[in-house]
């Protein structure tokens, strides 16, 4: 039975975490307390703890009434088991598509604002639970996991510039290998050994910056009391104590130690031990997350949404007037289009919203040229935009890429030189509109283009 608040969090504290959240500044970390499954929210670890100690035979007295992953592989090697089976034993369950996400995982999925998800598991149901909830069960969720040996460890980009929802394997994932995911303490000292190696180096530049840069919200670890301290200490890449940035650690009463909260209550005042069930906390998150940004909470399931499959139109703000005669003449050829102006809302995240549109949703993009886009110098959003488009497009065939992306020139002349323009639209096709004026014909390409790649909604 869910508690209606998590104990030990004021409303203020709620508001100070919802705060970060907002501004796109909190990376959650999944632990295996966080990981349940199917209808009635089993617990996946001691589940699997038992599945591995049947395919490994092991009598059931031999590990016990609770059961770990842990003690099991312990037993196994302890009776001269091949380690290798342990690995390829865990890979076949956890490939079970049966195997559902809980209630948990759909809660932080639910949060759209949490575009990197990391996970100290190697199941794969958070990226299952954002898949369903965000995309609609299409395998659309970017992944990717640290191990030693791994070719590629980084984020592809910043969190802020990521294409769409990413799960990183922090200790990495399921696996038919040795040494590719932790299953048990030999292997958490190893990866405890290399991944602070490599966050130091250019390997991992992006991640590295995201975990030094953004708040962190642990939930359901279950580590003991030093192993916790320890990954976030490596997490952060320096003392505790010297760290500035809020953090929060929700834990159920048996990963909270009294030596826990005194070290954190006392030296490294920034980190917050919360006592809860993670299942109540996550669901009270989503509560009020969805209750500050009512918008949001309909967004995922949203069956035939409004946002699905527009034309977005990227512009600078001193082109306003002639963007918005591009969008009624495209509105006119029998186009819906998406403006920002009209469509963002006091209270609403712009930046997701801007984003998710460009990233997920829009089945054209219209990028009005002019000297003002070319000269601008700064942080700007409509370079934002572009960069967005140019990452979703990257799968795109190039014909295909050369009608999702439409340049509107709306000066008589071109600027001397394209300077933010995307290379990869590089062979999209001029479009003329000087002063705004879209042409009948042009309007009407952009409305079948629009049937043509209208996505499906997710």
């Amino acid at each position: 039975m869910l508690t209606a608040t998590p104990p030990l969090f004021s409303d203020d504290q709620w508001d100070d975490l919802l705060d970060f959240i907002e501004q796109g500044k909190v990376i959650p970390i999944i632990g295996e307390g966080a990981v349940t499954f199917g209808a009635d929210d089993q617990p996946l670890y001691p589940w699997l703890a038992a599945r591995l100690a049947e395919r490994l035979e092991i009598p059931a007295e031999r590990i016990g009434d609770q059961p770990t992953v842990s003690r099991v592989v312990q037993e196994h090697l302890k009776h001269n088991g091949e380690r290798n089976l342990i690995y390829s034993r865990l890979h076949r369950i956890l490939k079970d598509p049966a195997l559902t996400p809980g209630s948990t995982l759909r809660c932080i999925a639910k949060i759209d604002a949490f575009k990197l998800m990391l996970s100290t598991t190697f199941d794969p149901l958070l990226e299952r639970a954002v898949n369903e909830v965000r995309h609609g069960g299409d395998a659309r969720t970017q992944t990717a996991a640290f191990f030693p040996g791994a070719s590629q460890k980084d984020l592809p980009a910043r969190t802020s510039e990521l294409a769409t929802s990413f799960v990183y394997y922090l200790l990495g994932r399921m696996s038919v290998a040795a040494g590719e995911f932790v299953a048990w303490e030999e292997d958490l000292l190893d990866f405890f050994f290399e991944l602070p190696r490599h966050l130091g180096t250019d390997v991992m530049r992006n991640l590295s910056a995201d975990l030094k840069s953004q708040a962190l919200l642990a939930i359901g670890l279950n580590f003991s009391d030093w192993v916790a301290r320890l990954l976030l200490r490596i997490a952060r890449q320096d003392s505790l104590s010297r760290v500035s940035l809020n953090s929060w650690l929700a834990e159920g009463p048996h990963g909270v130690s009294p030596s826990m909260v005194m070290f954190f209550g006392g030296v490294s005042k920034n980190i917050q031990v919360v006592e809860c069930d993670p299942q109540a906390f996550m669901a009270e998150l989503l509560r009020r997350y969805q209750e500050r940004f009512p918008e949001t909470a309909a967004r995922p399931q949203a069956k035939g949404g409004s946002t699905s499959g527009l034309v977005f139109i990227s512009y600078a703000r001193e082109d306003e007037a002639e963007a918005r005669q591009i969008k009624s003449a495209l509105e006119a050829g029998g186009c819906t289009v998406y403006f920002d102006r009209e469509r963002l809302g006091t209270g609403m995240n712009f930046h997701y919203q801007l984003e998710d549109q460009v990233s997920r949703h829009c089945a054209v993009f219209i990028s009005v040229v002019s000297p003002y886009t070319e000269s601008a110098v700064g942080d700007n959003y409509f370079r934002r935009e572009r960069f967005w488009a140019s990452q979703r497009a990257q799968s795109f065939s190039d014909l295909d890429r050369e009608e999702f992306y439409l340049p509107f020139l709306i000066h008589t002349e071109s600027p001397p030189g394209l300077v933010h323009e995307p290379r990869i639209f590089s062979a999209s096709q001029w479009n003329r509109c000087p002063g705004g004026v879209v042409p009948a014909s042009t309007a009407e390409k952009v409305a079948s283009l629009q049937k043509k790649f209208c996505p499906p909604i997710s």
